[in-house]
């Protein structure tokens, strides 16, 4: 396609000059361009400290442990979705066959504290060793190097998304928690619209910069709202709280609830669902 891709360039910043940006590398290189999209992530993304002012994420109270259990002997029956839910904690199982699942456990933490793999088995063991099977034994027979810690971040949602030629993009623009399922959805959705108006491109980057965010701006900033609800939800520490939650989600219409999902997550798009 023409496209000159360069590997193992770390950003240093970017920089303004005459209403046009450029980007620094750590080696000293200077690349420019008519238009600069930045997709570099959640947790220190150069575009938007220059677009924003401030790239520092939010931590939201919970860490995620997640993991990929590879076995040799079937443990899954059938591939249904496990979510167990305790006060403050959470542990979910994702099956993709019956030897390999995905799956992600959850606590409530006021702080950001130590993150040594060699420590994950026996934290997540003290954690949930009481919890119904196969929980732990999937944190048994987990591989250390399949799993990872994560201290759970979001951005707050911004007015702006571009400063001069440089635009933001993915969770460099609306980082969601991963309560929302939307993450790298949404940063999918970022690259389609941008294409399609690039279709029409007049050479007007402010009105296309404008026209992208105001496409984009309002669902974003609802699923970081709605993600941060649900992981408050989810990890709430009081145990009547818990219990009332617990009921709460018995007595919901969960076929009214995926509707609704899908016609809030389809919006914008052209496969609009209407149920």
């Amino acid at each position: 396609m023409g496209v000159n891709v360069k590997y193992g360039q770390t950003i240093k910043k970017l920089t303004s000059k005459s209403g046009a940006s450029n980007i620094c590398f750590e080696d000293g290189s200077v690349a420019h361009a008519d238009m600069i999209i930045g997709a570099d992530g959640r947790m220190s993304s150069a575009a938007r400290k220059f677009v924003n002012g401030d790239n520092q994420p939010v931590y939201q109270g919970f860490i995620n442990w997640i993991g990929i259990y590879e076995g040799k002997s079937p443990l899954f029956t059938d591939l249904e979705i496990k979510d167990y839910w305790g006060i403050g904690e959470r542990f979910s199982i994702v099956p993709v066959s019956s030897t390999i699942a995905y799956w992600a456990a959850g606590v409530a933490s006021d702080s950001i504290g130590h993150n040594i793999p060699i420590d994950y088995k026996s934290e997540l063991l003290t954690i949930f060793q009481d919890w119904p099977e196969p929980v732990t034994t999937l944190i048994k027979k987990t591989s250390l190097t399949n799993i990872n810690k994560v201290y759970v971040h979001d951005h707050n949602p911004i007015e702006s998304w571009h400063r001069d030629n440089v635009l933001v993009i993915g969770d460099a623009a609306h980082a969601p928690l991963p309560t929302s399922g939307q993450g790298a959805c949404q940063a999918l959705e970022d690259a389609w619209h941008l294409g399609e108006l690039l279709k029409n491109y007049n050479g007007n980057l402010e009105a296309l910069f404008q026209k992208f965010t105001e496409i984009r701006h309002s669902k974003t900033s609802s699923i970081i709202s709605g993600a941060r609800q649900f992981a408050a939800f989810l990890f709430m520490n009081d145990k009547n709280a818990s219990t009332q939650r617990n009921s709460k989600s018995i007595s919901t219409d969960y076929d009214a609830m995926v509707n609704g999902m899908a016609n809030a997550w389809s919006s914008e798009l052209p496969m609009l669902i209407k149920r």
